[in-house]
Protein backbone atom coordinates (compact mmCIF):
# COMPACT_ATOMS: atom_id res chain seq x y z
CA UNK A 1 0.00 0.00 0.00
CA UNK A 2 1.12 3.60 -0.59
CA UNK A 3 -0.75 6.83 0.60
CA UNK A 4 -0.30 10.34 -1.23
CA UNK A 5 -1.91 13.35 0.41
CA UNK A 6 -3.48 16.42 -1.40
CA UNK A 7 -1.21 19.04 -1.43
CA UNK A 8 2.00 17.11 -1.66
CA UNK A 9 4.49 15.00 -4.51
CA UNK A 10 5.63 12.94 -1.96
CA UNK A 11 4.24 9.47 -0.99
CA UNK A 12 3.76 7.64 2.27
CA UNK A 13 5.18 5.39 3.90
CA UNK A 14 8.04 6.00 1.53
CA UNK A 15 9.15 9.89 2.52
CA UNK A 16 10.33 10.65 5.90
CA UNK A 17 8.30 13.34 6.94
CA UNK A 18 4.95 13.59 8.88
CA UNK A 19 2.14 13.89 5.91
CA UNK A 20 0.14 16.66 6.69
CA UNK A 21 -2.97 17.80 4.77
CA UNK A 22 -3.87 21.70 3.75
CA UNK A 23 -5.10 23.49 6.23
CA UNK A 24 -9.65 22.84 6.50
CA UNK A 25 -11.81 25.66 6.50
CA UNK A 26 -15.24 26.47 5.97
CA UNK A 27 -14.73 29.29 4.03
CA UNK A 28 -12.17 27.10 1.47
CA UNK A 29 -13.37 27.38 -2.21
CA UNK A 30 -10.96 24.94 -3.23
CA UNK A 31 -12.17 21.20 -3.82
CA UNK A 32 -12.06 19.19 -0.77
CA UNK A 33 -9.20 17.67 0.55
CA UNK A 34 -8.08 14.24 -0.08
CA UNK A 35 -6.29 10.46 0.26
CA UNK A 36 -5.23 8.41 -2.57
CA UNK A 37 -4.63 5.10 -1.43
CA UNK A 38 -2.85 3.03 -4.10
CA UNK A 39 -1.34 -0.15 -5.34
CA UNK A 40 2.58 -0.70 -5.04
CA UNK A 41 2.07 -4.63 -5.60
CA UNK A 42 -0.03 -6.91 -8.05
CA UNK A 43 -2.62 -8.70 -5.99
CA UNK A 44 -5.47 -5.92 -5.17
CA UNK A 45 -5.72 -5.88 -0.50
CA UNK A 46 -8.51 -3.97 1.66
CA UNK A 47 -7.74 -0.46 2.89
CA UNK A 48 -9.22 1.48 5.55
CA UNK A 49 -9.49 5.48 6.39
CA UNK A 50 -10.11 6.32 10.04
CA UNK A 51 -10.48 9.75 11.24
CA UNK A 52 -9.88 10.43 14.62
CA UNK A 53 -13.06 12.41 15.75
CA UNK A 54 -16.33 11.61 14.68
CA UNK A 55 -17.03 15.17 13.04
CA UNK A 56 -14.62 14.47 9.80
CA UNK A 57 -15.88 11.71 7.38
CA UNK A 58 -14.14 9.73 4.93
CA UNK A 59 -15.93 8.95 2.09
CA UNK A 60 -15.16 5.96 0.89
CA UNK A 61 -14.30 4.85 4.57
CA UNK A 62 -13.07 1.20 3.17
CA UNK A 63 -12.89 -0.81 0.31
CA UNK A 64 -10.57 -2.98 -1.84
CA UNK A 65 -7.85 -1.09 -3.38
CA UNK A 66 -7.39 -2.75 -7.00
CA UNK A 67 -5.07 -0.09 -8.90
CA UNK A 68 -5.87 3.16 -7.05
CA UNK A 69 -8.61 5.39 -4.83
CA UNK A 70 -9.35 8.55 -4.22
CA UNK A 71 -10.84 9.06 -0.28
CA UNK A 72 -12.12 12.76 0.03
CA UNK A 73 -12.26 14.22 3.59
CA UNK A 74 -15.24 16.28 4.54
CA UNK A 75 -15.97 18.48 8.20
CA UNK A 76 -19.07 18.62 9.91
CA UNK A 77 -18.39 22.48 10.83
CA UNK A 78 -21.40 22.32 13.03
CA UNK A 79 -20.29 19.65 15.11
CA UNK A 80 -16.21 21.16 14.90
CA UNK A 81 -14.91 23.01 17.51
CA UNK A 82 -13.48 26.70 17.12
CA UNK A 83 -10.12 27.32 16.67
CA UNK A 84 -7.78 25.00 15.38
CA UNK A 85 -7.68 21.25 15.68
CA UNK A 86 -5.34 18.79 14.07
CA UNK A 87 -6.66 15.70 13.87
CA UNK A 88 -4.90 12.17 12.82
CA UNK A 89 -6.10 10.37 10.51
CA UNK A 90 -4.99 6.70 10.39
CA UNK A 91 -4.75 4.66 7.06
CA UNK A 92 -4.51 0.94 6.71
CA UNK A 93 -3.81 -1.44 4.47
CA UNK A 94 -1.99 -4.75 3.04
CA UNK A 95 -0.38 -4.42 6.43
CA UNK A 96 1.08 -0.99 6.76
CA UNK A 97 -0.25 1.87 8.38
CA UNK A 98 -0.01 5.29 6.95
CA UNK A 99 -0.97 8.15 9.61
CA UNK A 100 -1.92 11.42 8.10
CA UNK A 101 -2.33 14.79 10.01
CA UNK A 102 -5.87 17.08 9.23
CA UNK A 103 -4.96 20.56 10.63
CA UNK A 104 -8.92 21.92 10.62
CA UNK A 105 -9.37 25.58 11.42
CA UNK A 106 -12.55 26.98 12.56
CA UNK A 107 -12.60 30.75 13.17
CA UNK A 108 -14.25 31.90 16.47
CA UNK A 109 -15.73 34.95 14.63
CA UNK A 110 -17.93 35.30 11.47
CA UNK A 111 -17.07 37.28 8.41
CA UNK A 112 -19.64 39.37 7.40
CA UNK A 113 -18.68 41.28 4.56
CA UNK A 114 -15.44 40.81 2.22
CA UNK A 115 -13.44 38.16 0.97
CA UNK A 116 -12.54 35.57 3.28
CA UNK A 117 -9.03 33.91 4.34
CA UNK A 118 -8.80 30.58 4.33
CA UNK A 119 -6.15 27.78 3.34
CA UNK A 120 -3.49 30.51 3.77
CA UNK A 121 -4.40 33.41 0.93
CA UNK A 122 -7.16 35.26 -0.59
CA UNK A 123 -7.50 35.30 -4.01
CA UNK A 124 -9.73 37.67 -5.82
CA UNK A 125 -10.79 38.25 -9.60
CA UNK A 126 -9.94 42.04 -10.94
CA UNK A 127 -13.57 42.96 -11.74
CA UNK A 128 -15.01 41.46 -8.19
CA UNK A 129 -14.06 45.18 -6.86
CA UNK A 130 -16.06 46.12 -3.12
CA UNK A 131 -15.47 50.28 -4.77
CA UNK A 132 -13.77 51.20 -8.33
CA UNK A 133 -13.17 54.91 -7.32
CA UNK A 134 -12.14 56.92 -10.63
CA UNK A 135 -9.52 60.37 -10.17
CA UNK A 136 -7.08 62.45 -12.20
CA UNK A 137 -9.20 62.01 -15.35
CA UNK A 138 -9.10 58.13 -15.49
CA UNK A 139 -11.88 56.07 -14.73
CA UNK A 140 -12.28 52.10 -14.99
CA UNK A 141 -12.63 49.65 -17.68
CA UNK A 142 -14.02 46.14 -17.49
CA UNK A 143 -12.52 43.73 -20.28
CA UNK A 144 -14.76 40.81 -20.58
CA UNK A 145 -12.42 37.71 -20.64
CA UNK A 146 -9.24 39.03 -21.08
CA UNK A 147 -8.02 37.25 -18.03
CA UNK A 148 -6.76 33.25 -17.96
CA UNK A 149 -9.70 32.86 -15.35
CA UNK A 150 -12.41 35.58 -15.72
CA UNK A 151 -12.19 39.67 -17.04
CA UNK A 152 -9.89 42.12 -16.18
CA UNK A 153 -10.16 45.64 -15.04
CA UNK A 154 -7.77 48.47 -17.06
CA UNK A 155 -7.45 52.20 -16.42
CA UNK A 156 -9.29 54.23 -19.07
CA UNK A 157 -8.63 55.88 -21.39
CA UNK A 158 -5.33 54.61 -22.39
CA UNK A 159 -4.20 57.90 -23.75
CA UNK A 160 -4.15 59.74 -20.04
CA UNK A 161 -0.79 60.76 -18.39
CA UNK A 162 0.89 58.41 -15.65
CA UNK A 163 -1.13 58.61 -12.60
CA UNK A 164 0.35 59.32 -9.12
CA UNK A 165 -1.17 56.69 -6.86
CA UNK A 166 -2.49 57.60 -3.49
CA UNK A 167 -4.81 60.60 -2.04
CA UNK A 168 -8.07 60.65 -4.60
CA UNK A 169 -6.38 59.16 -7.32
CA UNK A 170 -7.99 56.30 -9.44
CA UNK A 171 -8.17 53.02 -7.46
CA UNK A 172 -9.72 49.67 -6.95
CA UNK A 173 -10.75 48.80 -3.71
CA UNK A 174 -10.84 45.15 -2.30
CA UNK A 175 -12.70 43.93 0.85
CA UNK A 176 -11.18 41.41 2.53
CA UNK A 177 -11.54 39.51 5.96
CA UNK A 178 -7.88 37.78 7.37
CA UNK A 179 -7.49 35.90 10.21
CA UNK A 180 -3.90 36.17 10.23
CA UNK A 181 -1.27 39.13 11.05
CA UNK A 182 2.14 40.01 10.25
CA UNK A 183 3.65 39.86 7.03
CA UNK A 184 1.97 39.22 3.95
CA UNK A 185 2.69 39.17 0.26
CA UNK A 186 0.57 40.86 -2.13
CA UNK A 187 0.39 39.08 -5.91
CA UNK A 188 -0.67 41.10 -8.69
CA UNK A 189 -1.62 38.88 -11.91
CA UNK A 190 -1.20 41.25 -14.99
CA UNK A 191 -1.48 40.61 -18.68
CA UNK A 192 1.35 40.87 -20.12
CA UNK A 193 1.92 44.14 -21.65
CA UNK A 194 4.83 45.61 -23.78
CA UNK A 195 5.88 49.37 -22.22
CA UNK A 196 4.41 50.93 -25.25
CA UNK A 197 4.51 54.53 -23.42
CA UNK A 198 7.60 56.72 -22.72
CA UNK A 199 9.34 55.73 -19.54
CA UNK A 200 11.16 52.33 -17.36
CA UNK A 201 8.06 50.34 -18.24
CA UNK A 202 4.64 49.58 -16.92
CA UNK A 203 3.83 50.56 -13.77
CA UNK A 204 1.16 49.88 -11.06
CA UNK A 205 0.98 50.51 -6.90
CA UNK A 206 -1.02 48.43 -4.32
CA UNK A 207 -1.84 49.24 -0.85
CA UNK A 208 -3.17 48.13 2.42
CA UNK A 209 -5.69 49.91 4.52
CA UNK A 210 -3.76 53.64 5.18
CA UNK A 211 -0.44 52.41 4.61
CA UNK A 212 1.39 53.91 1.77
CA UNK A 213 1.51 53.01 -1.99
CA UNK A 214 4.10 50.58 -3.59
CA UNK A 215 4.95 51.14 -6.98
CA UNK A 216 5.35 48.24 -9.06
CA UNK A 217 7.38 48.16 -12.43
CA UNK A 218 6.42 44.93 -13.94
CA UNK A 219 8.80 45.26 -17.12
CA UNK A 220 11.73 45.54 -14.72
CA UNK A 221 10.71 43.35 -11.78
CA UNK A 222 10.18 40.25 -14.37
CA UNK A 223 13.07 41.23 -16.44
CA UNK A 224 10.95 41.24 -19.27
CA UNK A 225 12.56 42.49 -22.76
CA UNK A 226 10.25 42.36 -25.44
CA UNK A 227 13.08 44.45 -27.56
CA UNK A 228 14.95 41.08 -27.16
CA UNK A 229 12.40 38.32 -26.64
CA UNK A 230 14.32 36.99 -23.85
CA UNK A 231 13.34 34.48 -21.31
CA UNK A 232 11.90 36.92 -19.46
CA UNK A 233 9.14 38.23 -22.19
CA UNK A 234 8.79 34.91 -23.14
CA UNK A 235 7.56 33.28 -20.21
CA UNK A 236 5.01 36.43 -20.05
CA UNK A 237 3.57 35.52 -23.16
CA UNK A 238 3.32 32.24 -22.95
CA UNK A 239 1.50 31.88 -20.06
CA UNK A 240 -0.65 34.49 -20.18
CA UNK A 241 0.30 36.47 -17.30
CA UNK A 242 3.32 38.62 -15.48
CA UNK A 243 3.18 37.83 -11.84
CA UNK A 244 4.91 40.54 -9.15
CA UNK A 245 4.46 40.97 -5.45
CA UNK A 246 4.11 42.91 -2.78
CA UNK A 247 5.00 42.87 0.88
CA UNK A 248 2.66 44.56 4.21
CA UNK A 249 2.40 43.94 7.50
CA UNK A 250 -1.34 43.01 8.54
CA UNK A 251 -1.35 44.54 12.32
CA UNK A 252 -4.76 43.19 13.98
CA UNK A 253 -7.11 40.49 12.34
CA UNK A 254 -10.23 41.43 10.90
CA UNK A 255 -11.71 43.52 8.05
CA UNK A 256 -8.89 45.33 5.53
CA UNK A 257 -9.30 47.29 2.30
CA UNK A 258 -6.54 46.13 -0.47
CA UNK A 259 -6.20 48.74 -3.31
CA UNK A 260 -4.84 48.72 -6.71
CA UNK A 261 -4.11 52.39 -7.73
CA UNK A 262 -3.58 53.57 -11.54
CA UNK A 263 -0.18 54.41 -12.62
CA UNK A 264 0.44 53.00 -16.21
CA UNK A 265 -3.14 53.45 -18.27
CA UNK A 266 -1.94 50.57 -20.53
CA UNK A 267 -1.54 47.90 -17.09
CA UNK A 268 -4.23 45.40 -17.17
CA UNK A 269 -5.20 43.75 -14.11
CA UNK A 270 -6.23 39.74 -13.88
CA UNK A 271 -6.35 38.41 -10.49
CA UNK A 272 -4.84 39.94 -6.58
CA UNK A 273 -3.59 37.01 -4.34
CA UNK A 274 -2.63 37.44 -0.73
CA UNK A 275 -0.57 34.68 0.48
CA UNK A 276 -0.93 34.88 4.42
CA UNK A 277 1.58 31.77 4.35
CA UNK A 278 0.28 28.80 2.58
CA UNK A 279 -0.74 29.60 -1.03
CA UNK A 280 0.69 26.92 -3.03
CA UNK A 281 2.27 26.79 -6.64
CA UNK A 282 -0.54 26.41 -9.57
CA UNK A 283 -0.45 27.30 -13.04
CA UNK A 284 -3.67 29.54 -12.84
CA UNK A 285 -3.18 30.76 -9.17
CA UNK A 286 -6.04 29.37 -6.09
CA UNK A 287 -9.83 29.66 -6.99
CA UNK A 288 -11.45 32.77 -5.97
CA UNK A 289 -12.17 33.46 -2.46
CA UNK A 290 -15.61 33.16 -1.06
CA UNK A 291 -16.90 36.55 -0.57
CA UNK A 292 -19.82 37.42 2.14
CA UNK A 293 -22.10 39.75 2.47
CA UNK A 294 -25.23 40.85 4.61
CA UNK A 295 -27.25 38.96 1.92
CA UNK A 296 -25.29 35.89 1.60
CA UNK A 297 -27.95 32.84 1.02
CA UNK A 298 -25.36 30.28 3.33
CA UNK A 299 -26.24 32.96 6.18
CA UNK A 300 -30.05 34.34 5.91
CA UNK A 301 -33.10 33.02 5.06
CA UNK A 302 -35.07 33.63 1.62
CA UNK A 303 -38.62 32.34 1.03
CA UNK A 304 -38.57 29.83 -1.78
CA UNK A 305 -41.51 28.35 -3.72
CA UNK A 306 -41.71 25.22 -4.95
CA UNK A 307 -43.18 24.40 -8.72
CA UNK A 308 -43.19 20.91 -10.63
CA UNK A 309 -40.13 19.89 -11.64
CA UNK A 310 -37.77 22.58 -10.52
CA UNK A 311 -37.50 24.55 -7.35
CA UNK A 312 -37.08 28.24 -7.60
CA UNK A 313 -35.72 30.99 -4.82
CA UNK A 314 -37.99 34.29 -4.70
CA UNK A 315 -36.06 37.47 -5.45
CA UNK A 316 -34.60 39.03 -2.08
CA UNK A 317 -35.15 42.74 -3.89
CA UNK A 318 -35.16 44.71 -7.26
CA UNK A 319 -31.28 43.98 -7.59
CA UNK A 320 -32.13 40.30 -6.39
CA UNK A 321 -32.07 36.98 -8.62
CA UNK A 322 -33.64 33.46 -8.67
CA UNK A 323 -32.13 30.01 -8.84
CA UNK A 324 -34.32 27.01 -10.02
CA UNK A 325 -33.14 23.61 -10.93
CA UNK A 326 -34.05 20.76 -13.13
CA UNK A 327 -32.91 17.24 -13.11
CA UNK A 328 -32.18 14.49 -15.55
CA UNK A 329 -31.81 11.01 -13.25
CA UNK A 330 -31.02 7.77 -13.77
CA UNK A 331 -30.36 5.20 -11.36
CA UNK A 332 -27.21 5.90 -9.34
CA UNK A 333 -26.36 10.13 -10.76
CA UNK A 334 -27.81 12.44 -11.85
CA UNK A 335 -27.20 15.89 -14.33
CA UNK A 336 -28.90 19.25 -12.90
CA UNK A 337 -29.35 22.41 -14.37
CA UNK A 338 -29.16 25.32 -12.21
CA UNK A 339 -31.25 28.68 -14.08
CA UNK A 340 -29.77 32.06 -12.93
CA UNK A 341 -32.63 34.39 -13.57
CA UNK A 342 -31.81 38.26 -12.97
CA UNK A 343 -34.84 40.19 -11.11
CA UNK A 344 -36.15 43.70 -11.97
CA UNK A 345 -32.20 45.26 -12.56
CA UNK A 346 -28.92 44.01 -13.87
CA UNK A 347 -26.71 42.29 -11.85
CA UNK A 348 -23.07 41.99 -12.20
CA UNK A 349 -21.82 38.88 -10.06
CA UNK A 350 -24.10 35.82 -8.44
CA UNK A 351 -23.84 33.02 -5.99
CA UNK A 352 -26.62 29.83 -5.26
CA UNK A 353 -26.18 27.98 -2.31
CA UNK A 354 -27.84 24.24 -2.89
CA UNK A 355 -27.42 21.48 -0.64
CA UNK A 356 -26.92 18.01 -1.68
CA UNK A 357 -29.35 15.18 -0.50
CA UNK A 358 -26.89 12.71 1.56
CA UNK A 359 -25.00 10.69 0.01
CA UNK A 360 -25.05 12.59 -3.56
CA UNK A 361 -21.62 13.75 -5.17
CA UNK A 362 -20.78 15.91 -7.78
CA UNK A 363 -18.25 15.02 -10.08
CA UNK A 364 -18.53 16.78 -12.91
CA UNK A 365 -19.63 20.66 -13.61
CA UNK A 366 -19.37 23.60 -16.07
CA UNK A 367 -20.07 27.12 -16.12
CA UNK A 368 -20.00 27.84 -12.39
CA UNK A 369 -17.17 27.06 -9.83
CA UNK A 370 -17.99 24.76 -6.54
CA UNK A 371 -16.52 25.21 -2.95
CA UNK A 372 -16.86 21.60 -2.41
CA UNK A 373 -18.88 18.18 -4.00
CA UNK A 374 -20.99 17.36 -1.18
CA UNK A 375 -22.96 18.36 1.21
CA UNK A 376 -23.66 22.47 1.00
CA UNK A 377 -22.47 23.41 -1.60
CA UNK A 378 -21.74 27.12 -3.26
CA UNK A 379 -21.68 28.03 -6.46
CA UNK A 380 -20.25 31.14 -8.33
CA UNK A 381 -19.98 32.71 -11.56
CA UNK A 382 -17.37 32.43 -13.88
CA UNK A 383 -16.53 35.63 -14.73
CA UNK A 384 -18.21 35.64 -18.31
CA UNK A 385 -21.58 34.68 -17.05
CA UNK A 386 -21.40 37.47 -14.18
CA UNK A 387 -23.83 40.06 -15.87
CA UNK A 388 -27.25 38.99 -16.28
CA UNK A 389 -29.57 41.52 -17.60
CA UNK A 390 -32.80 42.29 -15.64
CA UNK A 391 -35.51 39.73 -16.54
CA UNK A 392 -32.89 37.50 -18.21
CA UNK A 393 -31.43 34.40 -16.99
CA UNK A 394 -28.00 32.17 -16.99
CA UNK A 395 -27.45 28.51 -16.77
CA UNK A 396 -24.90 26.19 -15.15
CA UNK A 397 -24.87 22.35 -14.81
CA UNK A 398 -23.35 19.57 -12.78
CA UNK A 399 -23.25 15.87 -12.85
CA UNK A 400 -23.77 13.91 -9.84
CA UNK A 401 -23.99 10.65 -8.15
CA UNK A 402 -26.39 9.14 -5.64
CA UNK A 403 -29.93 10.52 -5.78
CA UNK A 404 -30.59 14.33 -7.00
CA UNK A 405 -34.20 15.11 -6.04
CA UNK A 406 -35.04 17.42 -2.89
CA UNK A 407 -31.96 20.33 -3.56
CA UNK A 408 -33.72 23.64 -3.34
CA UNK A 409 -31.23 26.41 -4.25
CA UNK A 410 -30.96 29.81 -2.72
CA UNK A 411 -29.66 33.15 -5.13
CA UNK A 412 -28.07 36.20 -4.03
CA UNK A 413 -26.05 38.75 -5.85
CA UNK A 414 -22.09 39.72 -5.10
Amino acid sequence: MGVAIDGSLNWWPNATEQPVLPVFSPYQTAPAQHVEVFNRGTSSFTYQVRPSVPWLTATPAGGTVTKQTRVTLQVDWAKAPTGRTAVPITVTGAGRTVTVQAVVDKPATVPVNGFVEANGHVSIEADHYTKAVDGGGVSWSRLPDIGRTGSGMQPSPVTAADQTPGGAGARLEYQVNLTTTGPVTVWAHLSPRNNVRPGAGVEYAVSLDDQAPRMVNTTTATGSDDTAMNKGWEMNALEAVNRTSTTFTVSSPGVHTLKFWAVDPTAVLQKLVIDTGGLRDSYLGPPESRRVSPDDPTTTTTPTTTTTGTTTTTPGGPAGCAASVSLNSWNGGFTATVKVTAGSSDIDGWVVALTLPPGATVTNAWNARRDRDTGAVRWTDVGYNSRVAAGQSTEFGFQGTGVGTGMTPTCATR
